[in-house]
């Protein structure tokens, strides 16, 4: 569930890429592309952990909601 929080914009890209997750294992149950355009939370989630990351628990906790759905995959976008 996402909460006030404040952060750096990576952490805070983080959170939203874990709510989105959260919201289409709850709703869509399809396969999920999920977006970014923040390259560091894109290579931490593609590789499905945070290792060392000050974010690794925000990570882990996305990557659980997204084993909730048959298949997602994320990719990097260039902000327009």
């Amino acid at each position: 569930m996402f909460t006030s929080h404040e952060g750096n914009a990576e952490e805070v890209e983080a959170l939203a890429c874990r709510e989105g997750l959260a919201l289409a294992a709850q709703w869509c149950q399809q396969k999920v592309i999920l977006a970014s355009d923040c390259s560091s939370v894109v290579e931490l989630l593609a590789t499905r952990q945070g290792l060392r990351s000050v974010l690794k628990f925000i990570v882990d906790e996305a990557v659980q909601e997204g084993r909730r759905l048959p298949e997602w995959k994320v990719i990097h976008t260039k902000r327009v």
